[in-house]
């Protein structure tokens, strides 16, 4: 059974998951790369979801998020199951497109964390030796629409959804939002520069140890039933590793949540147990499922953003 997560509007995340096998199931052709923009852009929408940016690489994705007003994990559930129900139509397959593992959110406590692990997402392609800048990346990275404002767009995948009964749109359209507390035009300098620092550092290593990236026309000519290589690229994740819940490098705001996480699992732990035995008690506040499916009593929701500058 895993641990109870708390659930509060206005907070940022992180989200990852990964696909079954690590198989390049999310391959960056045309179709797919439409596919994944549709699916996204429908399950930001129906759940108010402000995305700042999401890049998917052929085994796995990263999307940052805004979550307004405390949907995450219906948006998360929600995209993933379609993706994953699109795809498989398309690849004509039957089990499992996502790993096993639970979906890794990462709440990210201020700006700092917001623009690092923003500028993670977008520079995984380039991590991972595949090009050498974000926008030459042949699937899904919002790089290039964060900066120049323009909307990511996609239509209606035809091999999955009914051109006469679905009740879902054509053509989807959603601009990568920033939301103003982050101050925009400062937040993107921000991003611009750590973006080029890093691409410098990476350019001057790979010259250094006479590397080469694999290139957009090698990465199209992949197929989706293919693993990562063990030279550099698509390189295999470690089960054994932490996986982080909280990026903050401020380490008293680091532990305050920690502390905070702490104590919302022993108020949780303590609330059930009693409502199991049909005892009086009320959970604590951003407990979702149980308030949400099995209508467990919760205090109202307040808007409690964790960010800071």
């Amino acid at each position: 059974m895993t641990q109870p997560r708390q659930v509060l509007p206005g907070r940022y995340y992180m989200i990852t998951r990964r696909c079954t096998q690590q198989q390049f199931l999310l391959h960056p052709d045309v179709e797919t790369t439409n596919a994944f923009k549709y699916c996204l852009i429908v399950a930001a929408q129906k759940y108010f979801i402000d995305v700042l940016g999401p890049c998917a690489l052929s085994n796995h994705h990263h999307t940052v998020i805004y979550d307004r007003l405390g949907h995450h994990p219906l948006f998360t559930e929600y995209f993933h199951r379609l993706l994953a129900r699109c795809m498989n139509a398309r690849l004509g397959r039957r089990e499992n497109f996502w790993s096993s593992e639970q979906v890794n959110v990462v709440l990210l406590a201020d700006v700092d964390a917001v623009v690092r692990k923003l500028a993670y997402a977008f520079l995984n392609p380039v991590e991972a030796r595949l090009v050498e800048h974000p926008n030459d990346w042949p699937g899904v990275n919002g790089y290039r629409n964060v900066m120049n404002g323009k909307p990511l767009q996609a239509t209606r995948p035809k091999w999955f959804f009914s051109e006469h009964d679905s009740a879902l749109p054509e053509h989807v359209s959603m601009r990568l939002h920033i939301p103003a507390e982050l101050e925009p035009e400062r937040f993107r300098e921000r991003l611009r520069a750590r973006i080029k620092r890093r691409l410098a550092k990476l350019r001057d290593h790979r010259i250094r140890h006479k590397l080469s990236v694999l290139g957009a026309e090698r990465i199209r000519a992949e197929t989706h039933n293919q693993h990562p290589k063990r030279d550099g690229r698509y390189t295999k994740t470690n089960r054994r590793r932490i996986r982080p819940t909280i990026a903050c490098r401020d380490a008293e705001r680091r532990k305050a949540l920690i502390l905070e996480r702490r104590s919302f699992v022993r108020e949780y732990r303590k609330a059930r147990v009693q409502w199991v035995y049909n005892k009086p008690t009320v959970f604590p506040e951003g407990t979702f499922w149980l308030y949400r499916y099995a209508h467990a009593p919760v205090p109202p929701l307040r808007f409690a953003p964790v960010l800071i500058h």
